[in-house]
């Protein structure tokens, strides 16, 4: 079974629906130009993540480029229908909770006839893509959420076209759940590598509303989630939380340990963070000094977790959900000593 005989001919199909979709936005900014990048690079990362993992068969390597390639697809419908990127700002205009599940409606509308434009040859993945893209922002279905070392049996005992062609649905979730550990790692790894390539920059703010706060530090420390749209309701949004986040969604969402080992050789951590403490700008667009005292812990914070994941990795290949809570209590116990 081949899902797509030549990945740069999808890649040609979603340059050319990219530049059609920026071409009726008057004035794109340069967020929604730096989407059309992202798919593309996210397409190689994915791929090559399922490659170096060592746990792959390579009949999975296909479809894991289309996941990447495709996973922001409504990104640009969001963009043309509302003016931002932002999900809660643009559902309104999407009746969507999220870019993800937008992404599914528009593929799905009209019988199909975008999937089809894209994947014109076969059906058969056609109800795992749609889930893997629908969840991949916010998992709502938990039959998708689970741990990887529970999944470690579909690479040893399947090929993707036994999955796909099973009746088992159970299989089918479990591919599913396998697929949005490895998209949602790379997403988060590669928001990253953009802000280190200041293709994306930190968020900005006025000069007194940048500090972090208790509520989002304890989040933060704690390996949990940081809501943006609950903590701006609460108003506890600010610009430096930005940086949180961003860390707080790769240290959630990290499952192996090679990705770890890019963000240490690559030295994401370091650069993000200079970055950050040297781009903060007032409401007149000027550079103003980070003086918030949490910054620099969370960078230090971030250095000894990352450490501590690998530390506690239990084969040095893959991250399981016990190992995390034991980084997790390693690094708190190291961090408030």
């Amino acid at each position: 079974m081949i899902l797509y005989e030549d990945i740069s001919v999808l890649k040609n199909k979603y340059c050319l629906y990219t530049s059609e979709m920026l071409s009726k936005i008057s004035n794109p900014r340069e967020d929604i130009k730096i989407k059309v990048r992202h798919g593309l690079v996210m397409s190689d990362q994915v791929a090559n993540a399922t490659i170096k993992s060592g746990l792959f068969n390579q009949s999975y390597v296909a479809s894991a480029s289309i996941d990447g390639l495709l996973h922001d697809i409504g990104r640009f419908e969001q963009y043309l229908l509302s003016g931002t990127l932002k999900d809660y700002d643009s559902i309104k205009y999407t009746g969507c909770l999220d870019h993800g599940k937008f992404g599914k409606v528009i593929l799905k509308r009209n019988d199909k006839e975008l999937l089809k434009h894209f994947l014109p040859d076969t059906r058969i993945y056609d109800d795992i893509l749609l889930e893997v893209i629908g969840e991949h922002t916010t998992i709502t279905n938990p039959d998708y959420q689970l741990p990887l070392d529970t999944l470690l049996h579909l690479f040893q005992n399947y090929s993707l076209e036994e999955i796909l062609r099973s009746s088992n649905q159970v299989l089918k979730n479990q591919l599913i759940a396998l697929k949005l550990l490895i998209l949602r790692e790379q997403d988060s790894l590669e928001i990253l590598e953009q802000v280190a390539e200041e293709l994306w920059h930190p968020a900005i703010g006025s000069e007194d509303k940048y500090h972090i706060n208790d509520i989002t530090w304890d989040l933060f420390t704690n390996f949990a989630y940081l809501d943006m749209k609950s903590l701006k309701e609460q108003g506890l949004w600010t610009c430096n939380s930005g940086f949180l986040l961003r860390y707080s969604l790769l240290l959630r969402n990290i499952n192996f340990v090679g990705t770890i080992k890019s963000i240490i050789d690559n030295h994401l951590i370091d650069e993000v963070y200079e970055k950050q403490i040297h781009n903060v700008t007032n409401e007149e667009g000027i550079i103003v000094p980070n003086s918030d005292p949490k910054l620099p812990l969370a960078y230090e914070y971030i250095k000894l977790a990352i450490n501590n994941l690998i530390a506690t990795s239990p084969d040095g290949i893959i991250i399981t959900d016990k190992s995390k809570q034991l980084a997790l209590q390693k690094t708190l116990k190291e961090f408030n000593n």
